[in-house]
């Protein structure tokens, strides 16, 4: 049975009701070992469809009843070139292992999806490109402006650094890091637990759109299907099995993004974490992993460079004018003159949130400027995108 000129089929039998990927992974391999077609499987009788089921699939005679039954109905509603066409229309694809743009490595994790569902028109699944180390990005969605800080800097250097990032495109973290690696002009997927023609969640509307028009949308569900609770754990593998390294941003100890990192695990990917404090509750996920023996990550350049130290990829950069290597240096330079005010302001500044007159008050003893001039400097420094206010005066880099 040729994969490639089946895909439409089995397209069609995703759309069939109750059959879950595990039963319909034993009748492709049923029908490849008895050198069936798929076509001709489908156009059999419905009695000789259950015989099959049963003799083949070695399917209990009740599943293979309703299977049967169930094709039977969906055959009355539906052909395979219809919701082919129909899927086209809508700008989406079907791949299946045997496709080469079939993400390379989710070929080879437990529990591989029969096919993928994807939409956009980025080159994240080139085939040339899927030769190039993958990082997947996971986090809380309720996170902390450490927390998005961090993240944006590892979509920013993904980007900057060539090495492709997936995520799930939640809320928090997942969205924050794509977005970043995105607006770099970086190569980015991300994988939904529900169709891949259905924005979820609605706020990250902007993000689905530019991974439409210059990403990678990929989805296990048929379009159409809307998110649900227990779409989502499946979905998790997928995106730690598109990757070749795992890095979690931020979690708590009993977060569901460390469902994911079992996943990764058990896969065989590497793992990083990135540290907090101790006494922040959104970082315990990950202080955890990290004495359980996942790697640190210490800068953003990090994760790059642990991807070229296992042979994963050979980068040849000059890192001069870029971000700094394992140094302990921190990845956000100062972009001004260390001459003027804003190189002092801009000093005081990190991922904790600081008022006007905090700012003030740690600058008292390296520059004479008063309250308003502050308040202007920040202002510009804002403009300039080297500062972001959070609500209520507050201040991160």
């Amino acid at each position: 049975m040729n994969e490639m000129r089946d895909e439409k089929y089995v397209n069609w039998l995703y759309h069939v009701p109750r059959i879950g990927r595990k039963s319909l992974r034993v009748m492709l391999t049923s029908a490849r070992e008895s050198q069936m077609e798929l076509s001709d499987f489908l156009c059999q009788p419905e009695h000789h469809m259950k015989l099959f089921l049963e003799e083949k699939c070695s399917f209990s005679k009740k599943a293979a009843d309703r299977i049967a039954e169930n094709i039977g109905k969906t055959k009355k509603s539906s052909t395979a070139d219809q919701l082919w066409e129909e899927m086209k229309i809508r700008g989406i694809r079907f791949l299946m292992p045997d496709n080469p743009e079939f993400p390379q490595r989710l070929r080879q994790i437990p529990d591989a999806p029969v096919g993928l569902y994807v939409k956009g028109n980025g080159d994240f699944l080139d085939e040339k490109v899927q030769k190039e180390p993958v990082v997947a990005v996971i986090g809380s969605r309720i996170c902390s402006e450490y927390g998005k800080c961090v993240a944006r800097q590892i979509g920013e250097a993904c980007a900057e650094y060539g090495v492709s990032l997936v995520s799930g495109m939640a809320l928090g973290i997942d969205g924050v890091s794509q977005w970043s690696c995105a607006k770099k002009g970086g190569r980015v997927a991300a994988v939904l637990g529900c169709g891949a023609d259905i924005c979820y969640p609605p706020a990250n509307r902007p993000l689905y759109d530019e991974l439409s028009m210059r990403g990678c949308i990929c989805s296990e569900y048929v379009p159409g299907t809307e998110p649900k609770a227990n779409y989502f754990p499946p979905r998790n593998r997928i995106i730690s099995g598109m990757a070749d390294v795992l890095v979690v941003v931020e979690a708590k100890e009993k977060s569901g993004t460390l469902i994911t990192v079992d996943m990764a695990l058990e896969q065989g990917k590497e793992v990083y974490a990135v540290p907090g404090r101790v006494t922040d509750s959104m970082s315990a996920g990950c202080n955890r992993l990290i004495h359980q023996g996942a790697t640190v990550v210490c800068d953003p350049v990090s994760v790059v460079e642990e991807i070229a130290n296992i042979g994963l990829h050979n980068l040849s950069i000059d890192r001069s004018n870029k971000a700094t290597q394992s140094t302990g240096e921190t990845f956000v330079k100062n972009p001004y003159p260390p001459e003027s005010e804003k190189y002092c302001i801009y000093e005081v500044l990190d991922m904790n949130p600081l008022s006007v007159q905090q700012i003030y008050e740690k600058l008292a003893n390296k520059t004479e400027i008063d309250i308003s001039r502050l308040q202007r400097e920040l202002l510009y420094m804002q403009m300039d995108g080297a500062v972001q206010e959070t609500g209520g005066r507050f201040f991160v880099l």
